[in-house]
């Protein structure tokens, strides 16, 4: 009786029209064409957030999906030869229900792992900030600003940081497709800084130095920018290069990198690091490291096999280390004393030392020094020129800071209709008020900060990808790659993993499925250490059942329909009851 008194009122009516299902489907060949339109323009980031993952889009499948109910409710009592007919809606109904499932909670991301590493995370194409006191533990915040972005003076976006008082995060600017420049500004507190400037008919670049960075590499030439902590170091930088370089260390303390000369360091005298309170100090120099009755001594005074025996001071302690030039894997700690610390030390070495190269140093007395090819010293000051002699290059010193901080620039990119998926990714600037003056920094889709509270305790806070659990833990044992003969490409690579302590094997068209998800193997990549990295494409798709269950119905239902009406043609014309022919 309900559904009778439903089916006379107008509204159900126009819900259960044909009228209204032909507007519907006419709407909907519309919708994905504009939609199929804008991802060939742009890309599939734009038509998802449009039309697929859009909220409007979603309604409207849902008003679809009504429209189909109402039809088929509209002709119950059902018919035998209806049959096909309310199959088809039910079917089409549970396939509508299934892609909602899968537009509002499925997952779509990566993860990308070394060997060794296991995460129980998958990073998905949705921006987000995060902060947090631990990086295993981080607070994220939807941070999707391309549609509506923040402008100078006119939109910004404020974030009251959870846990954390009186802080707030502010969003000020945006851009979709940034580059970045860094530079250096003056500052009461920081490290020394120049800004070079390389030009000649066909070149014309600006390059910062800084101590911490040690020898740059520029293709025929290389620049550096050191401290000359006393007065002997002073004197052998002026007298030049004598011979063939001891070589560089690459130093990670606390998370903080410097590059030492070691030609800097005389043995059994403390070099000062920037870290503060820290030096380094050469024990003992083998340039052809041997081992001989159990000792390690150097076998001649060519550098066959270089190694260095440095000793590591900081206030909380000292490490001695062991590093090898050419056998990094032989690098070693030797002994700890005091509070541990995180250090980490890396040796290397080129021949050739002074050979076009372009290196300032520093006097304790804060004058500026520069050499040509490891040749005598001269004095440089701001607005200086130098011949240096390669391809009629010029070295210009442009800027001159004795304490400096480094700042990071973004420049907006506008890449061509179709091109944005090669373009740079986007960047966002920000401050924090109520912590650290509230000086606003850039970042870049993937960094994150560490900075200092007023009482002296670390926050980090990020810009990346949202972050989704897993119900399983997947760890990374073994990645291989197989290339084609005589070549550099990848013709076959694959994972071995374990999934929850279970061991399997990912491939190329070989995924792992469980959980109810699919693990595939992506791509692979190098870490900045030259390491391995496999990449796993992560799927869930809980609207899948439906879908399937949907189409199957759809089929059935289809067939149906016209399995019944060849019948009922074929019975009225065997039609005998009586009727007389004219």
């Amino acid at each position: 009786m309900l559904l009778k008194k439903i089916k006379k009122n107008s509204i159900f009516k126009f819900l259960a029209s044909l009228k209204l299902a032909v507007i519907l489907l006419v709407a909907l060949a519309a919708i994905l064409s504009v939609a199929t339109f804008y991802e060939s323009i742009y890309d599939t980031k734009t038509a998802q957030y449009l039309v697929y993952k859009s909220p409007l889009f979603a309604l409207f499948l849902g008003f679809l999906g009504v429209n189909l109910l109402c039809s088929a409710l509209m002709r119950y009592p059902w018919k035998k030869s209806q049959t096909g007919f309310v199959i088809t809606h039910l079917g089409i109904i549970i396939i509508l229900i299934g892609s909602l499932f899968t537009m509002f909670k499925g997952v779509d991301g990566s993860v990308a792992l070394e060997e060794g590493e296991s995460t129980t995370r998958v990073m998905i194409d949705e921006p987000v900030l995060y902060f947090g006191r631990d990086l295993s533990e981080l607070v994220e915040i939807p941070a999707e600003y391309r549609w509506n972005p923040p402008k100078p003076g006119k939109t910004e976006y404020k974030y009251p940081l959870r846990n954390e008082k009186d802080m707030v995060a502010v969003i000020d600017d945006y851009y979709h497709h940034a580059k970045s420049e860094t530079l250096y500004v003056k500052d009461n507190e920081g490290i020394p800084a120049v800004e070079l400037r390389l030009f000649n008919q066909n070149v014309d670049q600006k390059i910062w130095l800084t101590p911490v960075l040690g020898t740059m590499n520029l293709g025929p030439a290389s620049l550096s920018f050191t401290r000359l902590p006393n007065k002997k170091a002073e004197a052998q930088f002026r007298e030049g290069a004598k011979e063939v370089g001891r070589g560089l260390v690459q130093l990670l303390l606390n998370d903080a990198p410097q590059v030492v000369d070691l030609d800097k360091l005389n043995i059994g005298e403390p070099f000062p690091l920037e870290h503060e309170g820290a030096t380094l100090e050469l024990v003992e120099y083998l340039p052809h490291a041997t081992v001989e009755n159990d000792q390690l001594i150097s076998k001649s005074p060519d550098p066959h096999n270089p190694a260095v025996k440095l000793l590591l001071k900081t206030p909380q302690g000292e490490q001695e280390w062991l590093l090898f030039a050419l056998l990094p894997e032989l690098n070693t700690r030797v002994s700890n004393s005091g509070e541990n610390f995180d250090a980490s030390l890396l040796y290397t070495r080129e021949e050739n030392k002074g050979d076009r190269s372009l290196e300032l140093g520093l006097t304790k007395q804060g004058e500026l020094l520069y050499r040509v090819d490891g040749k005598q010293a001269k004095p440089i000051a701001q607005g200086d020129t130098v011949k240096t002699g390669w391809m009629n290059l010029q070295a210009e010193l442009v800027t001159y800071h004795p304490k400096a901080r480094k700042e990071k620039l973004m420049k907006e990119v506008h890449p061509k209709k179709g091109k944005e998926d090669k373009a740079p990714g986007p960047a966002i600037r920000m401050s924090i008020n109520g912590l650290q003056g509230g000086k606003p920094f850039w970042l870049e889709r993937g960094d994150i900060r560490k900075m200092m509270d007023d009482s002296g305790k670390e926050l980090y806070i990020g810009y990346g990808y949202k972050t989704v659990l897993l119900p399983f833990t997947i760890k990374l044992e073994d990645f291989r790659v197989g290339f084609d003969p005589g070549t550099q490409t990848a013709a076959t690579y694959e994972s071995d993993v374990l999934v929850d302590e279970q061991k399997h094997t990912i491939a190329m068209n070989e995924p792992y499925e469980g959980h109810g998800y699919k693990v595939f193997q992506a791509s692979f990549s190098k870490s900045g250490a030259g390491v391995d990295v496999s990449v796993f494409s992560v799927a869930n798709d809980p609207g899948i059942e439906l879908k399937y269950i949907g189409s199957i119905l759809l089929i059935v239902g289809i067939i149906i329909m016209f399995y019944f009406k060849p019948k009922k043609r074929v019975a009225r014309g065997n039609d005998t009851s009586g009727a007389v022919t004219p």
